[in-house]
């Protein structure tokens, strides 16, 4: 499969592939099988109630749930995993991220989100964190297109997503 990357800001490359093989962390590939696993069909998406997080326990730390509403599209943080709660050192569940964020951070975010409701295609995303001054800081994230219950053709109303963030030695 053929690699597409979008640089939304020096720091951070977007790279949108199905391909395991791209995906560096052991918890994300899980993610991603998890998903395919429960997609009904080529170009077809599963739905949030196809996700059960009984199945999801090797990785459900690493796990968040955005809400996708409207047009042009605004995004909630339904539910962030105890890991992505720990690094960030806050929860943000619930929040709009046009609440939270400003300037070119909302705008990479909302990049990011926007490419994976626009394709309905996993997105795999690195950079540097640009958080609490931390930029030493890598992650990986992964997101994964959610459709209406009963509608796996219709539009992205849900991104299920992973994320990791990587600390050198150095740094701890």
């Amino acid at each position: 499969m053929t690699l597409a990357a979008v640089d939304a800001r020096p720091d951070l490359r977007v790279d949108m592939s199905e391909d395991p093989a791209d995906i560096r962390h052991r918890a994300l590939r899980a993610l991603l099988a998890y998903w395919t696993e429960r997609c009904p069909g080529p170009d077809r998406l599963p739905s949030r109630a196809d996700i059960d997080p009984v199945g999801m326990k090797a990785f459900l730390p690493h796990v968040m749930l955005v809400d996708v509403t409207g047009k042009p599209a605004r995004f909630r943080w339904r539910l962030l995993g105890t890991a992505t709660i720990g690094w960030l050192h806050r929860d943000m569940t619930g929040r709009w991220f046009d609440e939270i964020y400003a300037g070119p951070v909302l705008e990479s975010m909302y990049g990011m989100y926007r490419t994976t409701v626009t394709t309905r295609r996993p997105a795999r995303f690195t950079g540097r964190a640009s958080f609490a001054s931390k930029d030493y800081v890598t992650f990986e994230t992964l997101h994964l297109p959610l459709s209406a219950p009963g509608d796996p053709d219709g539009p992205v109303r849900m991104i299920l997503g992973g994320a990791v963030l990587q600390i050198p030695d150095r740094a701890r």
